[in-house]
């Protein structure tokens, strides 16, 4: 689905804010799945339920293609307070897609050329009429013969040599009821008229035959004529007659047979004998042993004055009840919910009481959660009591980013969500100052920090998080030992340096021998005025070879080299050592007077898959050749201060791969040339652009540039 979404902050014009939706919000999988789900119900529960949201109303009546008018809905338009005209003028504004319309008020079915014929039941009197039906419908495709009763063969076969006729069916249901017919006789009529239908009808794909006998004499049925129906695919059998052993033998010459349906209730275990060898090709095996059983749900009730332990409770359910897919459905709808709502929800019935809170495994305890928290009538602690009993399945539990003055909440808060969620595996948080107790016992959960390790009464605490795995610090001297020089944080798969100069690069070496897994590495701001202080740390960086991710904020100013040539040897070092890097970011710092900006080391990073590049300095028109090596770039996102048109000139055969780009065009240069060129990327699924204020494109121009961009799915214009 294609969306356009349009932020501009000019108070006189139209604006459309952007959609950013949580990821537990179903809301983010657009009217797709609304209408899905929605389509499980009647008609009538559309109407009930429409004023529910405006989603709703815009997509409960999207899926409605057929209606039936039958008596009952007739009684009802007689009982409404309108008139029938009013409600029946309602009914078709709001459903505008309908594919078929059925009147159940009248069994009498006149027309031609039909594609589908539905015969309830059918007499051996009736016979002379097929042979003028066949004739005006020989392009009837399905045909459906639910009851025929018959007392001998001869009017069976004359019927089955009128259905002969219809060359183009692809799909036959007979129900063949045999009165008083003499023994042996049903299985060689039923042969004889298969065979002759088989051999005419050569299209036919799917055959359901069904035969009653109310006679008790043992018939030993075999169906030798299914053999001609080389290209059946689905077959359904129901028999209350005996059953010959070798009945499916024939299947072994219907090569294609995928489907198979038997109902047969004097069946021997013999019949199912070498089904690998006769159906190889079968998908799909029904086997009902007797039609009268119902689904049944087995529960253990004890009472006292009851003998039996065992009860069964039949269970069935609306074919729109969405009770018949189970709690397992139920649970992964509901999983998409934010905490809030299913609280709000649990209401809705027992089916959601029992799993709206089963697959909450993880919790996020921001500032507006603490907010709400202590505007509740109830206390915190009875509210995060309810929340720990609710969810005993957490394992995930995040309180990075709350504010210092709700800090002394945290502790209280941690320790009641330890004692009542025995699956809490780890705790993602800052440090906070004056809970020495607190941070101790809490410490071998703790796998994140987020930052405030000035919280800590020593830098030897850091120890105390064993299983730590993300940190963030403000500089790499916060990680070693003030006395000693001790590294304190080891085996790291996620480090974040918010800020580092060339007098701390003596602390690399014993950080990256103790941090060979390190994954994600993200250096924000790097000041350097030696090129020799470059090449360290670079000689040190590549030593990662576990290296995923890497984010660079360099800021160069150089008095013994070019800027630019010593950024491209450093990053091609990079690239020639951690052969496992697949996203790098990299934002530079430009002098006024610097040459164009280039980046020819990116032809060696040839794993990438996503580039970001922030700058300020003089593009060069040739800054993206280089990806062209980067065969498996997906992602690509751009913040060129001083970008030109020719920057994106030839993109489409530079990353053919591109599916989501983002351009910050703070010049306003991204015209419908630039455009034209964007267009061009063939895999390119979602493109946001950020322009400067009260600029925007016309909707020729949108439109345009969605008709040239195949599988483009969103469009975001800020």
């Amino acid at each position: 689905m294609t969306s356009l979404e349009t932020i501009d902050d000019c108070k006189d014009e139209d604006r459309q804010q952007s959609k950013i939706y949580a990821k537990n919000s179903m809301d983010r999988f657009g009217d797709d799945l609304y209408e899905v789900l929605l389509s499980y119900l009647s008609l009538e529960d559309r109407f009930r339920c429409e004023c529910v949201s405006k989603r709703f109303q815009r997509t409960v009546f999207g899926s409605v293609v057929d209606i039936t008018l039958s008596d009952r809905f007739i009684q009802i338009f007689l009982n409404a307070k309108r008139s029938d005209v009013q409600m029946l003028a309602t009914i078709a504004i709001k459903i505008q897609s309908f594919h078929y319309l059925t009147d159940y008020t009248n069994d009498t079915l006149f027309g031609n050329n039909l594609h589908t014929f539905v015969l309830r039941s059918h007499l051996v009197s009736f016979n002379h009429r097929w042979s003028a039906f066949v004739s005006q419908n020989q392009s009837l495709q399905c045909l459906v013969l639910k009851a025929y009763y018959f007392t001998n063969p001869i009017p069976v076969t004359e019927m089955c040599g009128q259905l002969s006729r219809l060359s183009q069916l692809r799909e036959l249901k007979l129900g063949l009821v045999s009165q008083e017919l003499l023994d042996g006789q049903m299985s060689a009529t039923v042969n004889q008229c298969l065979r002759t239908i088989g051999v005419n009808c050569k299209r036919l794909k799917r055959l359901s035959l069904q035969l009653n006998s109310p006679t008790t004499a043992v018939l030993q049925l075999s169906l030798d004529s299914l053999r001609v129906y080389r290209r059946l695919k689905r077959l359904h059998i129901t028999a209350n007659v005996a059953i010959d052993d070798q009945l499916l033998d024939p299947l072994r010459h219907c090569k294609r047979l995928t489907h198979l349906e038997l109902c047969l209730w004097r069946m021997k275990p013999n019949v199912l004998k070498d089904m690998h060898i006769k159906c190889p090709r079968l998908q799909c095996l029904l086997i009902d042993m007797a039609q009268h059983m119902k689904r049944l749900k087995t529960s253990l009730e004890t009472t006292d004055d009851s003998n039996r332990d065992h009860i069964q409770h039949p269970m069935i359910y609306a074919k729109n009840s969405m009770d018949r897919f189970g709690d397992d459905l139920c649970a992964l709808i509901v999983s998409y919910l934010s905490l809030e709502d299913r609280f709000r929800y649990e209401c809705v019935s027992k089916q959601f009481q029992r799993t709206v809170f089963g697959s909450v495994v993880d919790i996020t305890l921001n500032v507006r959660f603490i907010w709400r928290l202590m505007n509740a009538k109830r206390s915190d602690v009875q509210m995060l009591a309810t929340i720990a009993i609710k969810c005993p399945k957490i394992e995930t539990i995040d309180c990075r980013g709350i504010m210092t003055a709700n800090e002394s909440f945290i502790p209280e808060m941690l320790y009641l969500f330890r004692d009542y969620c025995r699956h809490l595996r780890e705790i993602y948080c800052d440090l906070w100052e004056n809970n020495d107790q607190s941070m101790r016992s809490l410490a071998p959960l703790i796998t994140r920090i987020g930052g405030n390790v000035r919280a800590l009464p020593d830098r030897q605490w850091l120890t105390l998080f064993y299983r730590l795995s993300h940190l963030r610090v403000d500089s790499i001297d916060k990680v070693f030992d003030k006395s000693n020089g001790k590294l304190l944080a080891k085996n790291l798969r996620n480090f974040v340096l918010l800020t580092h100069s060339q007098y701390y690069n003596h602390r690399w070496p014993a950080f990256v021998a103790a941090n060979q897994c390190l994954q994600s590495l993200a250096v924000k701001s790097c000041h350097f005025v030696s090129k020799q202080s470059v090449r360290e740390m670079c000689g040190q960086l590549s030593r990662l070879t576990q290296l995923r991710e890497l984010t660079l904020g360099l800021t160069l100013r150089l008095t013994d080299g070019n800027n630019i040539s010593v950024l491209n040897v450093f990053l091609r070092k990079i690239a020639a050592n951690c052969k496992q890097l697949q996203r790098l970011s990299l934002e530079w710092s430009s002098l006024p007077n610097e040459p164009l900006f280039t980046l020819d080391s990116l032809r060696v990073f040839r794993q990438m898959k996503r580039f970001r590049l922030k700058t300020n300095a003089a593009i060069d028109d040739h800054l993206l050749e280089p990806l062209t090596h980067c065969k498996t770039l997906t992602h690509l996102e751009l913040d060129l201060q001083r970008m030109t048109p020719n920057v994106l000139t030839d993109l489409h055969q530079y990353c053919p791969q591109l599916q989501y780009l983002y351009i910050h065009d703070m010049n306003s240069i991204i015209d419908t040339e630039c455009l034209d060129q964007i267009s061009r990327l063939p895999a390119l699924r979602k493109f946001v652009i950020k322009r400067r204020r009260k600029t925007t494109f016309s909707d020729n121009t949108v439109q345009k540039f969605l008709s040239r961009s195949p599988k483009l799915v969103s469009i975001k214009i800020m």
